[in-house]
């Protein structure tokens, strides 16, 4: 785990499965599984557009918070690049390249993510949060 502004929050019931990797700053809500070999990694972490510069040597891009809300799912060996919100109660599948916001009880699949399916009804949602307490 790195995040290279020290921002790591974590909420209650968070598992991650094994050989999970965090390279960014990153908030997780409540009742949050994460699976084996899911990456959270950076956006900017090497600038290639710097004139008179290799990758090497060039400096490094704008650090971005990587959000997880309540209840969510995300598959084995998922990829998640800074920057994105994660809405409560979606599922990431799978493979996914999760690369800009997921709504919230989305199910998104793909390279790059897309939505796939809701995960409820409105209405199902409406009943959902009002059982599970959403904030």
């Amino acid at each position: 785990m790195w995040a290279p502004n020290k921002i790591v929050e974590f909420g209650d019931c968070v598992q991650f499965g094994p050989r999970c990797v965090v390279q960014c700053d990153i908030r997780i809500g409540r009742n949050v599984l994460i699976a084996g070999d899911v990456a959270f990694v950076g956006r900017n972490d090497h600038r290639f557009d710097v004139i008179g510069k290799t990758i090497w040597d060039s400096p490094r891009g704008v650090s971005q918070v990587t959000t997880l809300e309540d209840d969510v799912w995300v598959g084995y060996g998922a990829i998640v690049l800074s920057g994105v919100t994660i809405g409560r109660g979606s599922v990431i599948a799978a493979g996914a390249v999760v690369a800009s916001d997921v709504g919230r009880y989305s199910i998104v699949a793909g390279v790059p993510a897309r939505e796939v399916a809701k995960r409820f009804s409105n209405d199902e949602i409406q009943r959902h949060e009002e059982i599970f307490g959403a904030r």
